[in-house]
């Protein structure tokens, strides 16, 4: 175990290795349209635009930056990365094109 592991387990967290190693929450954690890649890219993209709108409305849409702001800047730079990536791997997977 590393070191950071046991710090987690000495504070009563679960440590990192098990928490990386699946669905903790079970159901609650995935949304329920998600059954293939297809779908997939529907709810990264969706997500991504919700995002963006959320931080569009703070840049030029005359929202106040508040409490959320950081929050919802984080969630669109995340979204933003992960569906550009998922855009670039789709391709490969759906002809089945390796690397």
């Amino acid at each position: 175990m590393d070191d950071l592991a046991a710090k987690m387990k000495a504070a009563g967290m679960l440590p990192i290795d098990e928490i990386l190693a699946g669905n903790l929450m079970g159901k609650f954690s995935t949304h329920v349209a998600v059954v293939d890649l297809p779908s997939l890219k529907w709810w990264v993209e969706s997500q991504h635009e919700k995002y963006l709108r959320m931080r569009l409305e703070y840049e030029v849409g005359g929202k106040e930056k508040d409490d959320m702001w950081e929050w919802v800047f984080a969630h669109s730079a995340v979204f933003g990365t992960i569906a550009d990536h998922m855009r670039k791997a789709l391709p490969s997977v759906e002809s089945g094109e390796t690397n």
